[in-house]
Order: C-alpha cells, then sequence, then structure tokens
C-alpha cells in the first residue's frame, strides 16, 4: 500500500490547489456551457414549429461540447491575429453572458434529471481529481508527475508555445530553420493557453480542469443517447459513464494492482488499453466528447419529419460537432465523416438536409486551416498504404478485444440489418468502427516506418469509435436481456456479464494508473526554467542540460529546444544525442551546434561547458539550483516575461 498512501500524502498536502482546481472546473464547466447553449436553442427554435423539443439531458451535454468548441475557436481567432492574452480572458466573459442571453426557449430540466446531471458531473470531477492532480503536484520541495505515456508533456508544452508566440504553433525544433510546425490540431493547445490565462494557473493545472471539464461533457452526452426515448434508466445511464471513463480490454487481469500498484518495469499489455488512451491523451479525451454530443443530437433524427427545416439543424448541429472535433484530434472525424455521408444515402435524407450537412461537414474543416492562413507551413508527415501481417493480427486482436462485449450485442440484434436499423445511429457507430478498424490494417504513418513499437497513432480511431459505440450498445441490452428469444436473451445477458468484466478490468488500471510511474523533481530545477524563461526572448532557440531536460519540464521553459524524444525531426534528435554526449562526457565539438543556438542552460559543475562557451564570448547568467543561462554573443538577457 506503500504507493498508495504516498500519492495520497502527496494529495493532501496538495489539498488547497485540489480544492481551487475543483472549483476552477465547476467555474470552467458553466462558462463553457452558457457559451455554447446559442446551438441547442437554436435547434430548439427549429423543433418547436413541429411541437418537438430536446431531451433536457441532451441539451446540457450539447451546451458544454458546443461551447468548448465556440470559445476553443474565438480564443484561435485571438492568438492566430495575436491580439494579446487579455483578449482572451475577454472571450471567457463576454461569449458566456451571450451565450445565456439566446436560452430562452429552452424549458427547465426536470428534477430527475438535473440529479443525474449533479451526480454525473461530481463523478467525473472525482475521477478527475484522482487521475491528473500528480500533473506538477507540489510536494515539500519536490514536484511530482505521474503522465505514464509523458503525452501531456508535449500538449503542455504547445500551449505554453501558444501563449508565448501566438499562431500558427511555433516549431518544437530548436536546430530547424523552419519557425512554424506543419499544420496540425491546434485547438487542444488553444484551450489549455485559455484556460490557463483566464484562471491564472499554468498549463499542466488547466489541462487537469480541462480533463474535468471533458470528461462531464462525455458524461452528460452519454446520458443522453443512453436516455434518448426513455427517461429511465439512470443506473444504465450511470454505468455507460462509468465504461467510457474506464474501459479495458478483454483480457486476464491483475487485483493486486488494487492492493499494490507494479513498478513501471512490471506493467505489460498496456498497448491494449481502452479508454487509458484517454488518460494520458487529452486530445484523444476531447474528440471523443465532442463527437459524442454529435450524435446525442443525430440520434433525435427521426424524432422529426423528413424534410423539415428541424431535420436540417439536427443534421447541421451533429454533423458541425463531428467535423470540429478535427481541430482537437482528428482521429474521429476521418472516421465519421464518411461513416455521416454513407449513412444518410442509406436514410435517403432530402436535398435540403444533405447541404446541411455539406455545410456543417466543410466550415469547421476550414477553420481547422486557420493557422496556415497568414504564413506558409511546411509539409507534414504522410500516410502510406502499407499493410503486413504483424499489424493487421494486431489491430483484430485490439478490436476483438476493446469490443468483446458490445460486438456480442450487437450480433443479437436482428433489427440493425433491416431497414429501421440501417437507420438507427448504432449503424452509423458501426460503419465508422469499421473504417477505423480497415484504417489500421491498411496505412501506416511514413514517420513511424520502422519504429521499435507497432505504428503508435493507427489505435486513436479504433479506441476511440469502441468507447462512441458504448451508449448505443448499452440502451439496447434491456431489450435484449428481456427478449421471449432464447438466443437473443442468452446473447444479451452473456453481454452484460463481459462488460462487467471488462469494466472491473478498466476500473482497476484506472485506481491504479496515477501511482504508475510518479517522477519527482527538485523545485528548483523548475524556478531556473522560469528564471530562463524570463530572461529570453519567446522565440529563442536552446540546448538545456540533460539534469533539467525531461520533457515533464520543459513546458515551465517555454522555448523552442532540443527535445529528448524518440519522434520529431531527425536532425533534431541527431542535435540532442550529440549535446547529450558532449555534455555528460565532455566528448565532441559542439561549436557548430550551438552556432545554431541562441543560448545554452548547463549546471555550474560541467566546466568544460562553461570553457567552451567562454571561448566562443558567450556570457552567463546565474539561474537557480547552481544553473547559468549563457546566450550567444549580441543575443539580449534583459527580456521581461512573456505574460
Amino acid at each position: 500500500m506503500s504507493a498508495y498512501a504516498t500519492y495520497l500524502e502527496a494529495i493532501a498536502a496538495a489539498g488547497p490547489m485540489a480544492a481551487r482546481l475543483g472549483a476552477i472546473a465547476v467555474l470552467a464547466t458553466a462558462g463553457f456551457w452558457a457559451a455554447g447553449l446559442w446551438l441547442p436553442a437554436l435547434i430548439e427554435r427549429h423543433l418547436q414549429r413541429d411541437r418537438l423539443t430536446l431531451g433536457m439531458t441532451q441539451v446540457h451535454g450539447l451546451a458544454l461540447a458546443m461551447g468548448l468548441v465556440t470559445v476553443t475557436f474565438l480564443w484561435t481567432v485571438v492568438d492566430l491575429l495575436q491580439l494579446g492574452r487579455h483578449w482572451v480572458v475577454g472571450v471567457s466573459i463576454v461569449v458566456p453572458a451571450l451565450g445565456l442571453a439566446s436560452c430562452r426557449p429552452l424549458p427547465r430540466t426536470p428534477r430527475a434529471q438535473a440529479f443525474l446531471l449533479g451526480i454525473l458531473a461530481l463523478g467525473a470531477l472525482l475521477m478527475s481529481l484522482w487521475l491528473y492532480l500528480p500533473n506538477d503536484l507540489p510536494m515539500g520541495t519536490e514536484h511530482r508527475f505521474g503522465d505514464l505515456q509523458m503525452d501531456l508533456p508535449i500538449h503542455a508544452l504547445t500551449a505554453e508555445l501558444v501563449r508565448a508566440n501566438g499562431l500558427p504553433l511555433a516549431n518544437l525544433w530548436a536546430t530547424v530553420d523552419t519557425p512554424f510546425n506543419p499544420l496540425a490540431h491546434t485547438a487542444h493547445a488553444v484551450a489549455l493557453a485559455g484556460l490557463a490565462d483566464t484562471a491564472s494557473i499554468n498549463v499542466y493545472r488547466a489541462a487537469t480542469v480541462l480533463w474535468i471539464v471533458t470528461a462531464i461533457a462525455t458524461a452528460w452526452s452519454a446520458a443522453a443517447i443512453v436516455q434518448a426515448d426513455s427517461g429511465r434508466r439512470a443506473a444504465i445511464a450511470v454505468a455507460t459513464c462509468v465504461a467510457l471513463a474506464v474501459w479495458a480490454p478483454l483480457a486476464g487481469f491483475d487485483t493486486g494492482w488494487l492492493r499494490a500498484p507494479p513498478a513501471l518495469q512490471d506493467i505489460a499489455g498496456t498497448e491494449w488499453w481502452v479508454a487509458g488512451r484517454s488518460y494520458w491523451n487529452i486530445t484523444q479525451a476531447l474528440s471523443i466528447a465532442i463527437v459524442l454530443a454529435g450524435v446525442s443530437v443525430l440520434d433525435r433524427l427521426d424524432a422529426v419529419p423528413a424534410g423539415s427545416t428541424a431535420r436540417a439543424a439536427l443534421l447541421a448541429g451533429g454533423a458541425m460537432l463531428v467535423s470540429a472535433s478535427a481541430s482537437f484530434k482528428p482521429s474521429l472525424v476521418v472516421f465519421y465523416g464518411p461513416a455521416l455521408l454513407l449513412w444518410c444515402a442509406l436514410r435517403r435524407e432530402s436535398p435540403n438536409a444533405w447541404l446541411a450537412l455539406i455545410l456543417a461537414l466543410t466550415v469547421p474543416l476550414l477553420l481547422y486551416a486557420l493557422p496556415a492562413w497568414l504564413e506558409t507551413l511546411p509539409s507534414g508527415g504522410g500516410w502510406v498504404v502499407e499493410p503486413d501481417l504483424q499489424q493487421t493480427r494486431a489491430v483484430g486482436e485490439f478490436a476483438l478485444r476493446a469490443l468483446a462485449a458490445p460486438l456480442l450485442a450487437i450480433c443479437a440484434l436482428p433489427w440493425l440489418r433491416s431497414r429501421p436499423g440501417l437507420r438507427s445511429p448504432l449503424s452509423l457507430a458501426v460503419i465508422a468502427l469499421g473504417g477505423s478498424v480497415l484504417f489500421g490494417v491498411l496505412f501506416k504513418e511514413v514517420q513511424f516506418i520502422g519504429f521499435q513499437f507497432l505504428q503508435p497513432n493507427i489505435w486513436w480511431g479504433i479506441a476511440a469509435c469502441s468507447l462512441l459505440i458504448l451508449p448505443l450498445v448499452a440502451r439496447e441490452l434491456p431489450r435484449l436481456a428481456a427478449s421471449k428469444k432464447a438466443g437473443a436473451r442468452t446473447a444479451g445477458i452473456l453481454a452484460i456479464a463481459l462488460a462487467v468484466w471488462q469494466l472491473a478490468h478498466g476500473l482497476t488500471i484506472a485506481t491504479a494508473y496515477p501511482v504508475l510511474a510518479v517522477r519527482s523533481y527538485p523545485s528548483a530545477n523548475i524556478e531556473a526554467l522560469q528564471q530562463a524563461r524570463s530572461l529570453t526572448e519567446p522565440s529563442a532557440r536552446l540546448a538545456v542540460d540533460p539534469y533539467l531536460a525531461s520533457p515533464d519540464l520543459l513546458p515551465f521553459l517555454a522555448r523552442r529546444t532540443l527535445l529528448p524524444t524518440t519522434f520529431g525531426h531527425p536532425d533534431d534528435r541527431a542535435a540532442y544525442d550529440q549535446w547529450y554526449q558532449f555534455a555528460t562526457t565532455g566528448r565532441g565539438d559542439p561549436r557548430r551546434l550551438f552556432a545554431r543556438l541562441d543560448g545554452i542552460i548547463a549546471h555550474g559543475s560541467r566546466r568544460h561547458i562553461g570553457r567552451l562557451l567562454r571561448a566562443v564570448g558567450a556570457e552567463a547568467t546565474p539561474l537557480a539550483h547552481g544553473y547559468d543561462l549563457w546566450l550567444r554573443p549580441g543575443v539580449s538577457s534583459h527580456i521581461e516575461p512573456d505574460h
């Protein structure tokens, strides 16, 4: 129990910080929700013409997801035009106020539904605090980080570069002459930067807040889908929300993790995690939340007459959210976009519905390209069709393990193969899921060909599509379990049993996750990096002492650096290896490398670095913990903090 005891001790020590982040998350949820009310209000106006209304659980999930999209889009414009951080805060205040003014046609939420939404929000908040507090968790004279896959530091670094430089996103690689990154999804970085500025917290803590908001949006939309044709099923809705948060593959698992989490080197099988991928990748969590809200809107299509404006409004609202998710992470839109077109063809939607659909899919994708509006950005990596047996087996095994319970239930639903079944949102989810599996089998990302592991980016779509199908299947389980057909009833009961097993596996992982790979650093190291940040231009390119070069710490510097990563630009990886060898052993001659940089951060004990830098005319400024900032001749060290 020592690992849990240490973690609980750290949380207790950081109790005021945890309470503050929880309060900020509640305010952020309310702000994003208010900012997104315009979409359900607009849809409601069209529905009232046909004497119909949105379900209230649906309104709140839709508003929260649309608020994330709306506010982040406006923050993107602010960052693109580099209007200043005060404009970011202004958007945070003004837009929710305008959103509240648009909610007049929305009816009150029934007390039972309000209670359910409150329980789901509280559960999402508590689970998120358990999972995400280890990132920048202060304890005594140390700061602790617990992101197992270390994806969050790169997201935090991109967010800090947005805060310092605006958009387009500054190139992460210090030795690469191109000032900007290739066009990529930047909405998560903009959202982190915006929350950090608005709440006056750093981006790591902003990430905890954003994860809480995202978890609440996911839970509310899932509950709306489960309860779409019935105000009941509260227990199924809660269970489904838990499943979306912790869903794990069908596999044997060690309940000993609950007593004593294993050491990092003893963890096996983590590549099969499903919901667990959202623990360490906030872009995945955001994409799931926004697309799930879109699916909850599309779920109402058959409640309105064909050819009506209300039907077009519902289709446009759902499609817009699906498309807008690309700005956070494109791993779902590439499957749900084509699937939506095919699904509407199967449904034989009217011409005005098709027009609304095409416009709704296209406009957010144009917004995705906004950062390339004022600049010419370099080309990014590509994908090739290159199937092989090893990858096919891995993808097939992942899909079967992740989908054991829902696949069994789907196979027992004969109506799915009928005309009404083809029109259902479950068919849309099945089409998208099939596309994600096929993509994983056929494609490889060029930059990862020859990678030491299986292709890392083929899993995001399959994992996300596996989660999105859960609420659509969950609402069918009571019907299967009560079926008069023995085969369907048996399949339903077996599906529930498998789901319980997968939930138990997922809860084991989620409970142990925060303490699997806790890393600690002296708080003085962070202080040294923050001092160097205040003494350099936002565009500076630096090499950092290997003692400080952990990805966990580099967001506190927020400058282009030689990154110690296994991915990225090959020239920069080679430059880091050269720098590491010289810094730690004194071997090599890095003067040509230094000429491409603006400065060096090195500990004073590395005297060979100091001798070389003094010989080329560099000057040192002392930092905390015995570190020095060396700047090339002509580079000023009297720079005000960038924020």
